[in-house]
């Protein structure tokens, strides 16, 4: 899945979406920095910015509220991560977490000129990288779709014939059965999201509804 991710988005999409990250991270912890109530620490950072506060405990509350996980370190300390799913609007809303309930004169948008480069010049890439012809070719998801038929014709499969594999259910999935893999309601859950906001990956109450509902069904 990775080196696809990387096939797709090839090596400027990579580095594009890696600046993006870097500056929703550098524009959260220029606003943290005006708003006064926490201090900025952890430097130098990438996506993840390491806050200290006074009470984690109210800062945590007021994010769960707003459907928000903070990772919490210590009793004074919280991390908080940014990737490409993240937008301008979820930075705005840590924001308002943060500011302890005073109005917040700014936006992240507005932040945008004063947002700098953290990342030091020695662990800065200068040589070439991802650049065999694979990672800069299939950029479209039809080209890479067609790309992945070429691979997958180049070995027996289900699609050839019937052939006495285990995996089988696995490869008699179309793309069209794949897609709710994708639904917002069953995917991008956080490996640090509390029990309370991953229920429905818990093994104890996935079992616990399914015997009701096998109960209800043959009693």
């Amino acid at each position: 899945m990775a080196a696809m991710y990387a096939v797709y988005h090839g090596p400027g999409g990579l580095k594009t979406i890696a600046q993006r990250v870097h500056g929703l991270a550098g524009a959260f912890a220029v606003g943290l920095k005006k708003l006064g109530t926490v201090e900025v620490q952890g430097l130098p950072f990438f996506d993840t910015v390491k806050v200290k506060c006074v009470d984690v405990t109210a800062i945590v509350d007021a994010a769960y509220k707003s459907e928000i996980n903070l990772r919490v370190i210590d009793a004074n300390t919280i991390t908080v991560s940014f990737d490409e799913t993240t937008t301008l609007e979820d930075v705005d809303k840590l924001f308002k977490v943060f500011a302890s309930g005073k109005p917040v004169p700014f936006t992240a948008a507005s932040l945008a000129p004063e947002v700098q480069n953290v990342i030091p010049s020695g662990l800065t890439r200068e040589s070439p990288y991802l650049a065999h012809p694979i990672f800069n070719l299939y950029h479209t998801e039809h080209e890479l779709l067609r790309y992945l038929h070429r691979l997958k014709s180049k070995d027996l499969s289900l699609c050839h014939s019937m052939i006495p594999l285990g995996s089988f259910t696995m490869k008699l999935n179309a793309t069209s059965e794949m897609m709710p893999v994708i639904f917002p309601n069953f995917t991008d859950i956080h490996p640090f999201a509390s029990s309370e906001h991953s229920q429905g990956y818990q093994v104890d109450s996935c079992t616990c509804y399914l015997k009701r509902n096998l109960r209800d069904m043959l009693c």
